[in-house]
């Protein structure tokens, strides 16, 4: 009997600490999302000329995503309606702009953990992989006007409210850390070898 106790004792242990661990972790992940589930997009495609871009690529991986690049790899551009929470207000407007993972899978970035959208003006805003689906969006125009003359691509999500868009994008950073991970500023050249997302030499 003494035994058949110490065994009880043990797996209420082992529950009490797997809660424990639970609470501390899983909160952090949940936080994030400020919803549980948003349905996929109604996405139309749509041939309107998109305006010049650049966007710098860094981290694991190194180069550029322009117009011209984008062309070369044929990636449809949509139009749909999105909902997006302003943190006050929900509004819903017309956006037109690329899946971000048609994007991805267009230059072979697959391989990382985090990434981060870099706006001009400093902003940054991380997401991590396993989140990415096609409710993820680099956008030019909103309601049929362009969003920004000087910088005119954006970061969208209707998964997250607004703060978790990024206008005037400038660059996205990959890395092999999570947003929760002390380490996230430190170099990650160590973890990966970078790789060139330019198109062009690997079409040669």
């Amino acid at each position: 009997m003494k035994n058949n106790k110490n065994i009880i004792i043990t797996i209420e242990s082992i529950a009490i600490l797997a809660l424990a661990i639970t609470l501390i972790v899983i909160p952090k992940q949940l936080n994030f999302k400020t919803k549980d589930k948003v349905e996929p997009l109604t996405l139309k495609e749509t041939a309107k000329d998109i305006p010049n871009f650049s966007l710098t690529v860094s981290g694991a991986y190194k180069g550029k995503i322009d117009k011209d690049l984008i062309a070369k790899k044929n990636i449809k551009l949509y139009e749909f309606d999105a909902s997006i929470n302003s943190g006050w207000s929900t509004e819903t407007d017309t956006y037109i702009g690329y899946k971000l993972v048609d994007i991805l899978n267009a230059f072979d970035i697959t391989d990382f953990v985090t990434i981060e959208f870099c706006s001009s003006d400093g902003i940054k805003v991380s997401h991590e992989k396993y989140l990415l689906n096609d409710n993820y969006f680099i956008v030019f125009y909103v309601n049929d006007k362009q969003i920004n003359e000087d910088y005119p691509a954006m970061f969208l999500t209707p998964e997250f409210n607004f703060n978790y868009s990024v206008p005037k994008l400038q660059a996205m950073d990959f890395s092999f850390v999570t947003r929760f991970d002390e380490s996230s500023d430190q170099d990650n050249s160590n973890n990966e070898q970078t790789q060139d997302t330019n198109p062009d030499k690997k079409d040669e």
